[in-house]
């Protein structure tokens, strides 16, 4: 099943979901409820949005880590998934079997942040498409 953070229906949860910004968290903590709960050895598809998928304007974004990004969606959580029958404090092994990225990818620059914020001082985002099994900087310079 495809998981994103559902609204509770009369069926609570489907079985297939297709993820869109209403059904994201961009924070959690030990009170969040679970947007899943599965069992020990079950297979299950998690659909994880890019942080900058619905961003058409990257200087619209505030700093990171400063009081005006509070709350802002930078990075969406697609969780917490609950294993049934673990404790806290339990270790829980997850193996990916497969991983399936979208079409393209966002690398972004944000102002008065990173290692490169004196080079680039004004925002700026580069699209990535993926092809080939790998994502491609500026359309020249392959990524693994």
């Amino acid at each position: 099943m495809l998981l994103s953070l559902p609204r509770r229906s009369a069926n609570h949860w489907e079985e297939h979901m297709r993820a869109n910004q209403t059904e994201y968290l961009f924070s959690v903590n030990t009170r969040t409820p679970p947007t899943m709960t599965v069992d020990s050895g079950e297979e299950f598809t998690v659909e994880v949005r890019g942080a900058f998928d619905d961003i058409e304007d990257i200087s619209a974004v505030p700093t990171p880590f400063t009081p005006a990004c509070d709350g802002h969606p930078l990075a969406p959580i697609t969780g917490p998934i609950v294993v049934r029958g673990a404790k806290p404090g339990d270790v829980v092994a997850i193996d990916l079997i497969e991983l399936t990225p979208f079409g393209s990818g966002k690398s972004a620059i944000l102002r008065d942040f990173g290692v490169l914020r004196r080079e680039f001082p004004e925002p700026m985002a580069v699209s990535s498409k993926v092809r080939d099994g790998r994502a491609w900087f500026g359309g020249r310079i392959p990524l693994p």
